[in-house]
């Protein structure tokens, strides 16, 4: 008896989680989007969304934030700088959703604020 002739398996779906998305938030009309592999330059300011845990630990999407672009690694990280005071974040570039760059206008205030913290 020969054997049965093997059958590959289906190739795996890319795992792609439900993500909880806050109220639905207008978008802003200071930014144009950044497409994939675009380059973003330290002293960008940037508005982006990324994925948390939330307090039921599902993953949820953040609202906005803004912040100025520091510091850019070559594996694709950049650290992002919070106006406020707040300590500047680390992330790889895919984590980031719906980045986009904030205009001249915009970006002076952002600015301002990060440098008054």
């Amino acid at each position: 008896d020969a054997a049965p002739p093997l059958v590959p398996a289906p190739p795996k779906a890319d795992y792609e989680p439900v993500i909880a998305v806050p109220e639905k938030e207008p978008e802003s009309s200071d930014t144009v989007p950044v497409p994939d592999g675009a380059p973003v330059a330290v002293g960008d300011v940037v508005e982006f969304r990324f994925l948390s845990l939330g307090d039921d630990w599902k993953p949820a999407l953040s609202p906005r934030k803004r912040a100025t672009v520091v510091g850019a690694g070559a594996d694709g990280s950049l650290e992002l700088a919070p106006a406020g005071g707040v300590q500047p974040l680390a992330l790889k570039r895919d984590e980031l959703r719906e980045l986009r760059r904030v205009t001249a206008a915009a970006a002076v205030s952002v600015r301002a604020a990060a440098s008054d913290a």
